[in-house]
């Protein structure tokens, strides 16, 4: 290749870098601008602002086109994307089994702190006037989310409050991410034939918190899928997309500053172990890296926003803004065993997980006794290599995933230390970062058959996982929170009491509630208001009958739609308020009677375990219970009963 070619694939990938950059910013402008929640006067004072995001958007994908086509003809590259897609075609099958298995759940109830996080996108949605200000609005719950929420934005901007919109950009950058999980370990596992990659890749894919927790809107789970991006931007060396995804890490959550950190010190490693050379060189090598200056950049951007806000965080109380350690207290630096024993039985049991550490140990163990073996052989063989090449493939091996694992292992420990709720979500990262180690290990371990057979179990262990509790070992140190069928777990720290939250959310299983809900409501609605009984307390229980509306600082409100038998986040024409009666209503009801309702439904969640047979007659004396009814399913049952106020209780 001439030296005019080189400058031109030099030019080519970075316009088309940018371009893809400059396509977040446009389409985002475009959603507000179509919505319906947009102020069309606001629009036109910035007209001239989204006409000039546009254009910067054609010019780049104009001068993509003109330097590849310098580069190869039209007729080339259609033989080259032809003998692509067909290279392909198995990781192609992969992308389509997972975006089918998670369009299942795209119009899933957004639940707990999913629905305080959806709640406050919809409204910097709703409130967005085209200015810099109008962006601050976007900084969900006080966390810093001002790249994660916009970017989720052009799907709500586009169906707002419907969640589907919200969902489809989540469902596109999940595939992404699936899309660069596979070629990390095409260049991890170099030998390894495309079909048992794409097996590997569709594995990962099904991690039950990946996979069973994708519909829950959470900057999390966002963080895992950014950090993916960036490793695949940084093993091409695409530094422009690593310096945009290190600034979608950390402007996603508080720990993305600590994700990066860490895939920094994984790049220094990666970096330091591939070229041989004294100290002096190495260091030389590690400084002109360009990708540790590109994702280095954002954590000095993010401690510049920190100064800005006045502490680590802009939630919670003034001292808890702060780099404070007490062991005692909640949202600190700290140390508490409880909790530290409760995260790792996270990372390394839960949702199988103790059969990947089994594999990566067996992997470690293996690799010892090879150094131990080769250690004076491989010394006397080796060669000195230029400095400053390296091979054009770029980074090979299990290199590959240093900056992964290692900003996986930077988070846990963070996780450890700071004393907040134990919550699984948290470390999605680490979750597909220990996954994809560990298939590397099946890979290298095992040959033939029993690398079949263990593979194929495991993809149907981790499918089942995800959708229902079966693991043995997950079941034998959580405790049991009780469903009518197979139990769920309560995933939180002991020193946390009990909240029915989100310490139920590490797979998909705890969505039966929303499905029986929505299925007592459709059969007992009479018209007008959706009346609740039931013998928790009025709204604070982590019942979500109507949302955590009661709470000044989580404003959200569920509503029902009877047009489509759904609880839903919007308001329109159609909706109907759920009102829900407590045992603070019951207690009333009793000194005052009962004025309130006329029809309604009486539901027992199973995980509360209140007595059916001792908490019917209490209400026998405003009421007419109607017959039993359950909603039946593998994940759980729900018992209710519809409600009619006696005539003299009016």
């Amino acid at each position: 290749m001439s030296e005019k070619e080189d400058k031109l694939k030099l030019w080519n990938s970075r316009l088309s870098q940018w371009f893809l950059l400059s396509m977040f910013p446009f389409l985002f402008l475009v959603s507000a601008t179509l919505s319906p929640v947009t102020n069309i006067q606001r629009m036109r004072l910035h007209k001239a602002f989204l006409l000039c995001v546009l254009l910067f958007v054609l010019v780049f994908l104009f001068g993509s086109i003109r330097t590849a086509l310098q580069i190869q003809p039209l007729s080339d590259w259609r033989l080259k994307l032809r003998s692509w897609l067909l290279e392909n075609r198995f990781l192609w099958l992969t992308l389509l089994a997972a975006g089918i298995l998670r369009s299942l759940t795209l119009d899933t109830m957004q639940r707990w702190d999913a629905g305080e996080y959806y709640y406050k996108l919809g409204t910097a949605c709703e409130n967005f006037d085209y200015t810099w200000m109008g962006l601050a609005n976007f900084r969900l719950c006080g966390h810093p989310t001002l790249i994660f929420a916009p970017i989720y934005a052009i799907g709500e901007f586009l169906f707002p409050r419907r969640i589907i919109g919200m969902e489809l950009v989540n469902l596109f950058l999940t595939l992404l991410a699936i899309f660069y999980i596979h070629r990390i370990l095409e260049r991890a596992l170099p030998d390894c034939p495309k079909i048992r990659l794409a097996f590997y890749t569709f594995l990962v894919s099904c991690g039950p918190l990946f996979l069973g927790t994708f519909q829950m809107f959470n900057p999390d789970y966002a963080t895992a899928i950014f950090a993916v991006a960036a490793i695949y931007s940084w093993m091409n060396r695409k530094y422009y997309l690593l310096f945009f995804w290190c600034l979608a890490i950390v402007q996603s959550k508080e720990t993305g500053i600590v994700v990066v950190a860490g895939m920094i010190l994984g790049i220094v490693l990666s970096d330091w172990l591939s070229i041989k050379g004294n100290w002096k060189e190495k260091g030389i090598c590690v400084l002109r890296d360009a990708g540790n200056w590109a994702a280095g950049i954002t954590i000095l951007l993010q401690l510049l926003y920190m100064i800005m806000i006045g502490g680590l965080t802009s939630w919670g109380s003034e001292k808890q803004r702060g780099f404070v350690w007490n062991s005692y207290e909640e949202n600190c630096f700290g140390f508490q065993p409880l909790l530290v024993v409760t995260k790792l039985k996270q990372y390394f049991l839960l949702n199988f997980n103790w059969i990947y550490t089994l594999l990566i140990l067996s992997g470690l163990i293996l690799f010892l006794w090879r150094v131990r073996r080769s250690r004076q052989k491989r010394f006397a063989s080796s060669k000195k290599e230029n400095l400053y090449r390296r091979e054009a493939a770029g980074i090979s091996g299990l290199q590959t995933l240093f900056p992964l694992i290692s900003g996986a292992l930077f988070l846990c420990v963070f996780l450890l230390l700071y004393i907040t709720a134990a919550l699984v979500r948290y470390q999605v990262l680490w979750d597909l970062a220990i996954a994809m180690l560990a298939v590397c290990m099946l890979e290298i371990l095992l040959q033939g058959w029993r690398r079949q057979l263990i593979g194929g179990v495991l993809l149907l262990l981790m499918l089942i996982q995800s959708y229902l509790t079966v693991d043995p070992v997950s079941r034998a140190v959580f405790p049991h929170v009780e469903t009518g069928a197979i139990d769920l777990l309560y995933i939180q720290s002991p020193n946390f009491g009990v909240y029915y939250g989100d310490a139920l959310v590490y797979n998909h299983q705890y969505t039966f509630l929303d499905q029986a809900l929505d299925q007592a409501f459709a059969e007992t609605y009479k018209g007008g208001d959706i009346c609740v009984v039931h013998f928790g307390n009025n709204y604070g229980d982590g019942s979500q009958f109507n949302g955590n509306w009661w709470q000044d600082w989580v404003p959200y409100m569920l509503r029902w739609d009877p047009t489509v038998n759904k609880r839903v986040h919007y308001k329109s024409e159609n909706t109907k308020t759920i009102r829900v009666f407590g045992e603070d209503w019951i207690n009333t009801w009793k000194k005052e009677g009962m004025h309130e309702i006329e029809n309604g439904v009486c539901i027992f969640l199973p995980q509360y375990g209140y007595d059916q047979e001792e908490c019917l007659p209490i209400l026998s004396e405003w009421f007419e219970i109607g017959e039993k009814k359950t909603y039946r399913s593998w994940a759980g049952n729900v018992d209710y009963y519809e409600l009619h106020g006696k005539q003299e209780g009016y």
